[in-house]
């Protein structure tokens, strides 16, 4: 579904992706593991069209999307759940859930796509008249993805989902990324938390200083020993 080949990303005169190359197959979940400052945030950015790519090239289904506008490429299926959730404050649950849907005519399939929100995430339905900034931390994260998800996406970009963020609600949202999945969505998950992503993705890329350091299934990262070490704790004989 999702191909990036040779992607270099440049901030001024700072380079800060360098000649990365990924897919995403349809229906996959795969993630994107690395430490703070390795440019995980700024490739989700350039996939969704928020940031300009200096060279390489970004194709959806085999179509070039690489010079297009974040709008369009949220009208052909990719839609993004940004670090920090982001959600309007000073709007309520449900008006945050239709600007999700500003794309859809079709007063009837929004009804739908919020019935679906709601049945994935209870919570929102009964804070649905509730102005977001009075939510918690894990119910402006469910939001967040219930918001992205009346797009109707058919790629969804998940960037840092865990992020400051109690256990309890950790585990619904990864919980709500795997249920996601398994009803057809593709996933890219951009995460600090490598256990976790490494738990709900088929397959894994490491991103260090800009490189995809490592690739395979999720469970060869998670029995690599390097991965172990850097990024999982673990101490290696």
């Amino acid at each position: 579904m999702l191909r990036v080949e040779n992607l270099v990303v440049r901030y001024g005169d700072i380079q800060v992706i360098h000649g990365i190359s990924l897919e995403v197959g349809e229906g996959e979940s795969v993630a994107m593991i690395g430490a703070n400052g390795a440019g995980k945030t700024t490739l989700l950015r350039t996939i969704m069209g928020l940031h300009r790519s200096f060279e390489g090239s970004i194709t959806l289904d085999g179509d070039d999307i690489g010079s297009l506008p974040a709008w369009d490429r949220s009208r052909r299926g990719i839609a993004m759940v940004p670090e920090g959730r982001r959600v309007f404050p000073d709007l309520t649950v449900e008006e945050n859930l239709m600007i999700g849907a500003y794309s859809q005519p079709d007063a009837g399939k929004v009804k739908a796509l919020a019935a679906e929100v709601y049945s994935l995430f209870p919570i929102l339905e009964e804070r649905r008249r509730q102005v977001s900034k009075t939510l918690s931390g894990g119910e402006q994260q469910m939001l967040a993805i219930g918001r992205a998800l009346m797009a109707q996406p058919r790629l969804l970009l998940v960037d840092e989902v865990s992020t400051g963020l109690m256990p309890i609600f950790v585990d619904k949202a990864f919980q709500a990324l795997i249920e996601l999945n398994r009803r057809g969505v593709s996933i890219l998950l951009v995460e600090q938390n490598a256990a976790m992503a490494l738990a709900v993705a088929n397959r894994a890329y490491v991103l260090e200083t800009g490189k995809i350091a490592l690739a395979g299934s999720a469970r060869e990262l998670l029995d690599n020993p390097r991965v172990k070490a850097i990024y999982l704790g673990e101490a290696v004989a």
